[in-house]
């Protein structure tokens, strides 16, 4: 965690051209600044609060649903600290699902384990999850999820793969799960308003962009975790632009 949060902030120091605004430039440093200063901080609560989890998770008389749910937040916790304890909790659930019979939680937790897989660069063992799964019977929010999983399961390997032509299949598939996505979430989103902002700025249409990640700014608390990936996505639509001055 804190590597990351160095790596946003020294990327944040050398993308901000100088055509951003004194105020818009001390907005984007004071977030990260603050997460500097705190990181400390984050890490006892962080620890305290899987302590706590584990503890509940521990508890015999927990139902199978209640052990899946404190397993969950546990899972969210490791998630973006360490991804192979979220794999572990993930794989537990799995497994509990199977259990009980209950499809949708088993389904669930399959596509968060293909999503985390995928962003470690395990692109076969993600794919190998997603096939598993038809989409025929979803319910909504889990084909949501699926399809979110799809575009950024396929989007790495097109953009990690070494051969034009796959990664050109590969980006076909992304980009058709992107659109589905698309064509059912709410405008006001926060999904929706970065998958617009990403598209954007892909097309270098930085204006627009930016204006995306105004509305995505207005949604979420400053210094908050939301707040500081926002604002460095924000500095590299600034690196892209060049001499795109802030509003």
């Amino acid at each position: 965690m804190r590597n990351l949060i160095v790596f946003l902030v020294f990327s944040l120091v050398f993308v901000i051209p100088v055509s951003a605004s004194d105020k818009e430039t001390d907005s984007l440093m004071r977030v990260y600044d603050e997460l500097l200063s705190k990181y400390e901080i984050y890490i006892v609560e962080r620890h305290d609060r899987i302590d706590n989890l584990k503890f509940e998770a521990g508890k015999q008389f927990l139902t199978p649903q209640q052990l899946y749910s404190v397993n969950q937040q546990i899972y969210k916790e490791y998630r973006p600290y360490i991804s192979d304890s979220a794999i572990v909790y993930l794989k537990k659930n799995i497994a509990l699902a199977e259990d009980i019979n209950n499809v949708d939680l088993q389904i669930e937790s399959k596509i968060q384990l293909a999503y985390l897989l995928a962003s470690i660069g395990l692109y076969k063992e993600s794919v190998d999850l997603l096939d598993e799964i038809s989409e025929v019977h979803l319910t909504p929010n889990l084909l949501l999820a699926y399809y979110s999983c799809m575009e950024h399961t396929y989007g790495e390997l097109s953009f990690y793969s070494k051969d034009p032509e796959l990664s050109n299949a590969y980006w076909k598939i992304a980009d058709k799960y992107k659109n589905l996505q698309l064509n059912i979430l709410p405008q006001d989103g926060d999904l929706y308003l970065s998958i617009k902002e990403s598209d954007f700025r892909s097309i270098r249409d930085f204006k627009v962009a930016l204006e995306f990640n105004d509305k995505r700014l207005q949604s979420v608390p400053e210094n908050s975790h939301e707040y500081a990936i926002i604002t460095f996505l924000r500095s590299l639509i600034y690196k892209e632009s060049g001499d795109i001055k802030s509003r």
